[in-house]
């Protein structure tokens, strides 16, 4: 279930929760089609959204180096 959005670098990031309470981000990837990225479990929707955008600055510094 989807309770909270975030927009970041124009990509609409999502918290999804599983059933013990803990929860995840994701969003569309930024330049391949149909690709999902996603962080790690956490305890805390701040803590999926933070680590959801490293992983976004990371793929966007990686397509920069390219």
């Amino acid at each position: 279930m989807t309770l909270r959005y975030q927009k970041y670098r124009d990509l609409v990031l999502e918290i999804f929760y599983a059933e013990d309470g803990s929860c995840y981000a994701s969003c569309e990837h930024a330049f391949k089609p149909g690709v999902i990225v996603e962080s790690q479990i956490c305890e805390h929707p701040k803590q999926a959204f933070d680590r959801l955008k490293s992983k976004i600055n990371f793929i966007y510094a990686d397509y920069r180096d390219d």
